[in-house]
């Protein structure tokens, strides 16, 4: 496992986060509206699985928390959620 206190994320630019969340919004049913449905997005057509934790705010003062062993094999992803992925540089591969 990675050590968490090497990681340093890309620099990625403005404009290169526009496209790339324009590509995805477009991609998935959930995203094409404003207001974005961020849960809908995430958890049908991303599939991502997101579980409720009761005192986030008051105790960590964060709104959400990513758990776990983030990497995941590119068969698991959907086409357009891997085509996007694929295209952002990355230091490490996902």
């Amino acid at each position: 496992m990675n050590d968490p206190g090497k990681f340093k994320a890309p620099f990625i630019s403005k404009e290169r986060i526009w496209q790339e969340t324009e590509k995805l919004r477009a991609a998935h049913p959930a995203g094409r509206g404003v207001p974005v449905q961020v849960l809908e997005l995430a958890e049908f057509d991303l599939g991502l699985e997101l579980i409720p934790a009761e005192g986030l705010r008051e105790e960590l003062e964060i709104d959400a928390l990513l758990m776990g062993d983030l990497k995941i094999s590119q068969n698991e992803l959907d086409p357009e959620v891997r085509q996007v992925l694929s295209s952002i540089e990355w230091n490490e591969p996902f």
